[in-house]
């Protein structure tokens, strides 16, 4: 066996290889808040006791998880879904009581209820807001505001939001 003998230098480095093609490009993420809608009634109107509030207007729809008929008491969500919504009311009635809930398909939506007896001379004028996160069954589901108190109130304008959350 011989000696090993010492290394030589480095060399210069060469020059740059060309680029390679461009890789396709990678699927969009999901916007997750890209079926919303915002509904609401500006006027003064009547709700009576167990009733659902009429929301005049839809401010903003967007989306096919969420539909709602404006005029009309009922916002239609998709099934099997999670959504988060709120609400803002200001209302009064003779009694000095005021109260409202978001129900789905009729019944409560947990944390939804909210309500307020005032020891000031009725009728005094109350804002009333709510949130929830839930999750919509499998069927037909419909989601209303609703006076949730034993008396008519006289409301001044509502406000309901509804963000589908992914």
């Amino acid at each position: 066996m011989g000696a090993t003998g010492a290394t030589g230098p480095t060399g210069a480095t060469g020059a740059t290889g060309a680029t390679g093609p461009t890789g396709a490009t990678g699927a969009t993420g999901p916007l997750i808040t890209a079926n919303n809608g915002r509904f609401f009634n500006a006027t003064t109107f009547t709700v009576a006791s167990g009733a659902s509030v009429p929301l005049l207007v839809n401010g903003t729809l967007n989306g096919t998880a969420i539909s709602h008929t404006p005029g009309s008491t009922d916002i239609i969500l998709a099934p099997n879904q999670t959504y988060y919504a709120s609400f803002q009311i200001t209302s009064s009635s003779t009694l000095g009581n005021v109260g409202f809930e978001l129900d789905l398909n009729g019944s409560v939506i947990g944390g939804s209820s909210t309500n307020s007896t005032t020891i000031a001379p009725a009728p005094t004028t109350t804002s009333l807001s709510a949130s929830a996160v839930f999750n919509t069954g499998s069927g037909s589901n419909i989601l209303t505001l609703n006076n949730s108190i034993g008396v008519t109130q006289t409301a001044n304008g509502a406000i309901v939001n509804v963000i589908k959350l992914e």
